[in-house]
């Protein structure tokens, strides 16, 4: 067999893993994508190639109805919303009917969750985008109905908003973490706001029956530390559970040994005496 027949053959070999690797990293690099990764607790957005994302807030919309009062230019009046997002609504939740899209890391709010996609992509850091190629994060637990009713929701209700997506990509956001540390083949784990899942990806694909979730994550703890705080007396304003989530993310930790860390004595109740 000589050369021209070798190279032939391997022509005509399927595609390895390295390769469509390969030629996913070409595509994307062809095309500026918009990358938008949706989280239980956080919604970020930025740009393919960028280390950092432009936009992150609190993946939260607060609505409060505005009544119009007739005048010479709107005879009827009528009923108008506000709608503010992120930690502006979570401060001003007194105000506002406060509603939060994700559960448990999977979208159950569609039409809230629009309106955050048209408040990140015409955001300032975003240039305002009215058209443009979208990469979105999927949770590893997301079934298909759900990624159909996604695409429905982007390429169509944004339109309504003078948006227009050329091209979508929904990737599962385990499969993207392991990519991102330059391998195909191993198991992640995430651990969020509103889930902890155990994702074993093999050449670059999720084992979808091998998939292990808990529903303890770290909106769980915070929960715990209100309640912890409350037992012992400790006046605390819930309304706004944001001052909780503050406290835990400067004050708490994972003990690593945590016998040791319970017997051991706490230095700041000992500075409070």
């Amino acid at each position: 067999m000589n050369q021209d027949d070798l190279e032939e053959e391997h022509k005509n070999l399927p595609p390895t893993i390295e390769d469509k690797l390969n030629s996913m990293q070409t595509f994307v690099d062809q095309k500026e994508f918009v990358v938008i990764d949706n989280g239980t607790g956080f919604l970020k957005c930025g740009f393919s190639g960028e280390d950092l994302p432009r936009v992150s807030i609190p993946t939260v919309m607060g609505v409060k109805e505005i009544i119009i009062e007739p005048s010479q230019t709107n005879d009827q009046g009528g009923k108008k919303y506000s709608r503010i997002y992120g930690e502006r609504a979570q401060d001003n939740s007194h105000e506002y009917d406060i509603t939060y899209p994700i559960k448990r890391g999977v979208i159950e709010d569609f039409d809230t969750m629009k309106y955050c996609w048209h408040h990140l992509l015409s955001h300032k850091n975003m240039h305002n985008q009215k058209k443009c190629n979208l990469l979105i994060t999927d949770s590893p637990l997301n079934h298909k109905d759900n990624k159909i009713k996604m695409a429905e929701y982007l390429f169509d209700k944004l339109k309504d908003h003078n948006i227009a997506i050329d091209s979508l990509n929904i990737m599962n956001s385990s499969v993207l973490s392991l990519f991102a540390s330059g391998r195909t083949s191993g198991i992640v784990v995430e651990s969020g706001q509103g889930i902890t899942t155990a994702v074993p990806i093999f050449e670059g694909y999720a084992l979808p029956h091998a998939i292990k979730s808990i529903n303890l994550a770290g909106e769980d703890v915070t929960f715990n530390l209100l309640d912890s705080l409350m037992a012992q007396g400790i006046e605390v304003d819930n309304s706004n559970i944001n001052h909780i989530r503050k406290i835990k993310e400067q004050m708490c930790s994972v003990a690593l040994d945590y016998d040791r860390a319970i017997n051991s004595s706490d230095p700041l109740r000992e500075e409070s005496c």
